[in-house]
């Protein structure tokens, strides 16, 4: 005979000894009225962890918030219908238009600037812009022409192509036979992305804003700036 039995038996002793000596057993409530060794400065040491971790987790949750306000406005390249109208309207009033209020169905955006009357047109297209979209513009102007006995300036903005990355839009946003039916009617044409840059110019160069404005409301027919 050999030893291979009481070897097995043993193993499985020492098997269950370390089983049961890895249940975590907690110590008594009454234990923490003590301290121990360094313990005490441990617990201090935890505590100013936890206040750093609870501050970078607040500056974290800060930034995200701010990234989240920067990224909004690609939504002025990408979005349509009342997303990109909201934008839009946001975008214009950050650059100094007073908005106010429309009536539904009616035009997209009625402002001013200083004492100049604004009527807007926002479209988000998956193609080019069209007479159409400056005759639903004109018909907006119209509209205020009969109820406030002004002429306002009429804006066209356009987010075409809008399904496509940048690079890929390099067709025209505002084809050239739409050009006189808008350029009779002093129609500003411009597209998202120009809108955007104006944004970033006016918050980069707050002193240029009302040259930039000013420039806008002064053209007729397509907007040059930042094509």
């Amino acid at each position: 005979r050999d030893n291979r039995d009481e070897e097995f038996i043993n193993a499985l002793l020492e098997l269950e000894n370390n089983l049961s000596t890895t249940v975590e057993e907690k110590l008594p409530e009454w234990t923490n009225g003590f301290y121990i060794l360094n313990e005490k400065e441990i617990l201090s040491q935890i505590s100013d962890t936890k206040n750093e971790v609870k501050k970078l987790q607040d500056k974290l949750e800060s930034q995200n918030k701010e990234l989240e306000l920067i990224r909004n406005y690609k939504y002025l390249l990408t979005a349509t219908g009342k997303p990109l109208e909201l934008i839009v309207k946001q975008v214009l009033k950050e650059i100094g238009f007073d908005l106010l209020e429309t009536e539904d169905n009616r035009s997209d955006v009625i402002a001013k600037y200083k004492n100049i009357d604004i009527v807007a047109e926002i479209k988000g297209l998956t193609k080019s812009a069209g007479e159409k979209n400056a005759a639903q513009l004109e018909k907006w102007v119209s509209e205020f022409i009969s109820k406030e006995g002004r002429t306002p300036k009429s804006l066209l903005i356009i987010n075409a192509y809008c399904n496509l990355p940048l690079p890929e839009r390099k067709d025209a946003i505002f084809p050239n036979q739409m050009l006189s039916y808008s350029t009779r009617r002093e129609q500003c044409l411009i597209s998202t992305y120009q809108l955007l840059k104006l944004f970033i110019e006016t918050k980069e160069n707050p002193d240029k804003a009302d040259i930039l404005i000013s420039e806008l409301l002064n053209t007729v027919g397509i907007y040059e700036k930042y094509d």
